[in-house]
């Protein structure tokens, strides 16, 4: 019987194998554990607060629950800011008021059920030591900052829309005290 290596004649036109399945050294348990109970902790923080909060009926204002300043823009212009509605739409989701939660901001609730989901995947990884299985080729950082702007972006326009089409903007000037 002769070698394997025998059995493979060199051809000059050919690539050489090259092994692609090298074992990597996988960090050890608490290297991957701590910071994913930090992502936990942090991701579980923001749905704790939205949890706490009580959605605002006008779809934007909820963050002034916890003592921050009305949206300038609103007050300025009658019209909201790319964030304005965030908070409200994290506090419907939580509550499980979809609609509400899409009708108050689109990217809010976008990246409210985002931060469900890094919740659930870093508690996976704190259950089974490792993290979940995600094509992290696609997710490059540019592509994410491009996505976010995109999302950020696009919920703003969609809420001004939804604002002109049911007749709640621009804000009377009556209404801009929140």
């Amino acid at each position: 019987m002769k070698p394997a290596a025998d059995n493979e004649k060199m051809d000059p036109d050919r690539e050489p194998r090259i092994a692609t399945h090298v074992a990597a050294k996988r960090p050890g348990a608490w290297a991957v554990r701590i910071p994913a109970a930090v992502l936990f902790l942090c991701c579980g923080a923001v749905l704790a607060v939205a949890v706490y909060l009580k959605p605002d009926p006008h779809g934007m204002g909820t963050h002034q629950q916890l003592g921050l300043q009305p949206c300038g823009m609103v007050l300025m212009t009658g019209y909201p800011c790319p964030t304005c509605g965030m908070t409200t739409a994290f506090s419907y989701l939580v509550r499980g008021q979809v609609l509400s939660a899409i009708y108050a901001q689109i990217s809010g609730f976008v990246l409210a059920v985002l931060t469900i989901a890094v919740a659930v995947g870093s508690l996976w990884t704190l259950v089974f030591g490792h993290p979940p299985r995600v094509a992290w080729r696609v997710a490059t950082p540019f592509r994410l900052m491009f996505t976010l702007l995109l999302l950020i972006l696009g919920g703003w326009v969609v809420k001004i829309a939804v604002g002109w089409l049911d007749g709640s903007l621009p804000v009377p000037v009556a209404d801009r005290r929140w």
